[in-house]
């Protein structure tokens, strides 16, 4: 026969730890795709990079939408929040409730739009883009958009 014996001394001392843990996440998220500080990146053409990507996301003129971020997002989002439960639950008390959970999930993220750039293939390049460029990938000219789309936490608040 085997027995367990739980005894718990310190109740008090155990949710103070729990709550701790839960407050320094209070407000995080992660975000993932082209970040407002490199939005003002040269790009080509007199462009910046934050224009680049919101021509390619949303359309503009004979620019048809290419939608890099939202619609990996519309794709992927369950994949990364299922992740992020799977994490917490995997982990210590102490790591579940760090950022390190978040950092974690914004590096699935970058991965999974910079993935998506780089399959991308409809709708395919204008005959004269695709004579400038030399191939046919929407998203692919330059390599720029793919390097720079990264993940950073900030604060956010409901």
């Amino acid at each position: 026969m085997i027995s367990a014996k739980v005894v718990t001394t310190d109740t008090r001392g155990v949710y103070d730890s729990i709550l701790r843990e839960i407050s320094k996440l209070d407000g995080q998220a992660v975000k993932a795709g082209i970040l407002a500080k490199d939005a003002t990146l040269p790009y080509e053409r007199g462009l910046f990079l934050g224009q680049v990507a919101a021509i390619n996301e949303f359309g503009l003129g004979t620019t048809p939408e290419r939608s890099f971020e939202r619609s990996t997002f519309d794709e992927r989002n369950r994949h990364w929040f299922n992740g992020i439960r799977r994490n917490m639950a995997s982990t210590s008390l102490h790591s579940a409730f760090s950022t390190s959970v978040l950092l974690r999930a914004g590096k699935v993220m970058q991965k999974d739009i910079r993935t998506k750039i780089v399959r991308m293939r409809n709708p395919a390049n204008a005959a004269r883009t695709i004579r400038r460029k030399g191939f046919n990938n929407p998203l692919v000219e330059n390599g720029r958009l793919h390097r720079n789309i990264r993940y950073a936490l900030h604060r956010s608040r409901l």
